[in-house]
């Protein structure tokens, strides 16, 4: 029963944040990824997945990116950015040559920075149990909290587990594929949400591994019962 009323509050959490902060128009459109933003994710997926051993799916799989590639790079890190580029001729002063300058200042360095600042986001525990909390994303971004905080522990223990999990590979490839997929486009909030579902199926089966192997699973998981459902409550009211 306790692991049942667990995996409840694990999936609901996000899908429920992300409603009361949203209209219901945004909540269904970042409910369902059909967005162009995620026109090169099938094509990720094959790569990783199968390693370019199917060349046939790598080449169906080119089919979305070629159809919605004008959007996708509209919304994606390679656009032009008129600040990024006036602050590296800026910092391009502070070089002692040009060739040192256009070395270490350049125009690469402008996606490059953006996809490093957005992965690494992505892969933060606190961007998913804590809101980015102490230093929340000030632009663009509206931190919502996606998970229970106490289930962070059950995302570890699935991770570490991962390697029992029957079907990991798909959804390790899935997951890693989303992850780059979205530290390609300019704003990943709120489209992050295509992650809801590789996660809740780690931190359901880190919830289970935990439940069935350490003695006093069944305390932990009463307190984070206990702080999850005070912690949607609290959510709830003051939205």
């Amino acid at each position: 029963m306790l692991r049942k009323i667990g995996i409840f509050l694990i999936l609901i959490t996000w899908p429920l944040f992300l409603f009361v902060n949203n209209t219901f128009k945004d909540f269904t459109h970042y409910l369902l990824p059909l967005d162009p933003k995620f026109a090169i994710l099938p094509l990720l997926f094959v790569l990783i997945y199968f390693q370019f051993k199917k060349p046939k799916l790598l080449l169906i799989s080119l089919i979305p990116l070629i159809i919605f590639f004008r959007p996708f790079f509209g919304q994606s890190i390679f656009t032009f950015d008129y600040q990024s580029q006036q602050k590296i001729l800026q910092e391009q002063k502070l070089y002692p040559n040009i060739f040192t300058a256009r070395l270490f200042q350049n125009k690469l360095q402008i996606p490059v920075t953006k996809f490093e600042n957005n992965f690494f986001a992505l892969i933060d525990p606190n961007n998913y149990f804590f809101g980015f909390a102490p230093r929340q994303i000030s632009l663009d971004n509206q931190n919502l909290k996606k998970f229970p905080f106490l289930s962070l522990l059950f995302l570890l223990v699935g991770l570490y587990f991962i390697k029992n999990f029957k079907h990991k590979k798909i959804l390790l490839s899935f997951l890693f594929a989303a992850i780059i997929n979205l530290s390609l486009v300019t704003n990943f909030d709120r489209n992050d949400f295509i992650l809801w579902l590789p996660l809740s199926i780690i931190i359901i089966y880190g919830l289970s591994v935990f439940d069935k192997n350490f003695k006093y699973a069944k305390y932990y998981q009463i307190i984070f019962i206990v702080f999850a459902c005070f912690e949607i409550t609290r959510i709830i009211l003051l939205k």
